[in-house]
């Protein structure tokens, strides 16, 4: 699946730069005819920034998450004849599934309205 929007992708490591996260990541694919899974993306110098930045300090290493808005750019330094690609992540989800993982909440945006649980069937759509 390689890393793009909507990939799942493997937390390694990340180190809190200030600003930013950098974090080590992975994506892997199944391969349909040995039937197993195969690594098709890993960098250790992936960039978490704004919100992604926040949700992963409260994470542990080792989780999964699914990727959101990510963003690939690619460089050259004339003077040093070096090319570089840039990887960086705005947001992100945390994965349902986690080998036997405890869950965790990522903070992300409150933006939806709690409703509780003793709401009788009595909507006006029912």
């Amino acid at each position: 699946m390689g890393f793009r929007t909507g990939s799942y992708a493997k937390v390694w490591r990340f180190e809190d730069k200030g600003n930013y996260s950098v974090v080590e990541i992975s994506t892997s694919k199944k391969n349909k005819t040995t039937d197993q899974y195969e690594t098709d993306f890993a960098s250790k110098f992936v960039r978490f920034i704004g919100q992604a930045h926040t949700d992963i300090q409260a994470l542990q290493e080792g989780i999964k998450i699914k990727l959101g808005d990510v963003e690939v750019t690619n460089s050259y330094n004339k003077e040093t004849k070096q090319g570089y690609t840039n990887f960086l992540v705005f947001s992100f989800e945390q994965a349902e599934y986690q080998d036997n993982a405890p869950s965790q909440q990522v903070s992300g945006n409150d933006d939806f309205m709690k409703i509780e649980d003793t709401l009788e069937d009595s909507l006006p759509f029912n």
